[in-house]
């Protein structure tokens, strides 16, 4: 392990988990939350491994799986190697987003590592328009879903494979035969996937659910700016949509991180408001975890509000989101 990521395992404040521990005292949300300070980076973020429990993955194998993969995302799909992820999005043919994805690539396979609430719509659809490719679609339900905070798993040989993310984050997918291995190693009580949620509002990636399913267009999304869209590659569904805002559309709105207090209608889909526009809705939420009182949201705004600006949860008196500020520059300029 490099010196700077053993440092940022170590900084005071975060639990140490030993990964060789047969049981560990999980730090569940609501001790996380009970701090005096809330996260809004990594570094304050626990060091554990947490059980995404709220998605599912879609299993792709076969000779063509890259090629018609690469007929249906936004990214491109032929650079991705083996051991590698990418952001992807699932578009419909008008430019709106299906899905907000995890691709993560092994030797053999792909794995869509999505919401649960939408894998089933979206693997029909798949289904669909595979046509004669030689392609195996399915839910990979033999598989525990895991993800890493400040915790390095690349060592760990019950893992079928792990993906790192970045410096803080790893995702690691694990046979359900291996299962009891795994709790006996690290407990069965991790927490769940609310710790994971913050950690990409933090990171600034999107999500699409049920309430959002066809909503959001990928730049609005900020998808444009986390290398979640390729301009170079050929088509897919609704490319000449996302291709035309980018040569000849104005970009009117991009997504800003926050937390709110108090909000009685912070789910996804729910409407935010601002001044100039009143009752009228001004943008939407994307994602939201609440713990107590408090909410995480990332949420779409009008792009004259990105820096600056007041922005309202539930109704145009409602609470005021305290942003966060996200690890990559969101302009309106085109990337």
């Amino acid at each position: 392990m490099s010196d700077l990521r053993h440092d940022r395992l170590q900084n005071p404040g975060i639990q140490d988990f030993n990964m060789t521990d047969t049981s560990i005292n999980t730090l569940t949300i609501d001790d996380f939350f009970a701090r005096e300070q809330p996260a809004t980076d990594f570094e304050s973020l626990p060091q554990t491994l947490v059980r995404l429990e709220e998605y599912r993955c879609i299993r792709l194998t076969g000779e063509d799986s890259e090629s018609f993969l690469q007929s249906q995302l936004t990214n491109d799909i032929a650079v991705l190697k083996p051991g590698a992820h990418q952001i992807n999005a699932y578009c419909n043919p008008k430019g709106r987003a299906l899905s907000v994805f995890r691709l993560l690539r092994t030797e053999q396979e792909f794995y869509m590592l999505l919401p649960s609430e939408l894998a089933a719509a979206l693997l029909k659809r798949l289904q669909l328009y595979k046509m004669r490719a030689k392609v195996e679609i399915t839910l990979a339900d033999n598989m525990l879903i895991v993800g890493a905070l400040n915790f390095d798993i690349d060592n760990a040989d019950i893992f079928v494979q792990t993906w790192q993310l970045d410096a803080y984050r790893a995702i690691g997918l694990i046979d359900l035969k291996k299962q009891s291995d795994f709790e006996n190693r690290y407990g069965n009580n991790l927490p769940g996937s609310e710790l994971w949620r913050i950690g990409e509002i933090i990171s600034g990636t999107p999500q699409v659910y049920e309430s959002t399913f066809e909503e959001f267009i990928p730049q609005h999304i900020n998808l444009d700016l986390i290398s979640g869209i390729s301009f170079t590659k050929g088509c897919y569904p609704g490319q000449e949509i996302v291709a035309r805002l980018r040569y000849l559309g104005k970009l009117k709105q991009r997504m800003i991180a926050g937390a709110v207090t108090n909000a009685t209608n912070c789910e996804p889909g729910s409407p935010v408001y601002i001044a100039e526009k009143g009752d009228q809705k001004a943008g939407a939420i994307v994602e939201s975890v609440q713990c107590g009182q408090a909410h995480y949201i990332l949420a779409t705004v009008p792009s004259s509000h990105i820096e600056k600006g007041v922005i309202r949860i539930g109704n145009s008196d409602g609470p005021v989101i305290d942003r966060i500020t996200l690890p990559y520059p969101v302009t309106i300029e085109k990337s």
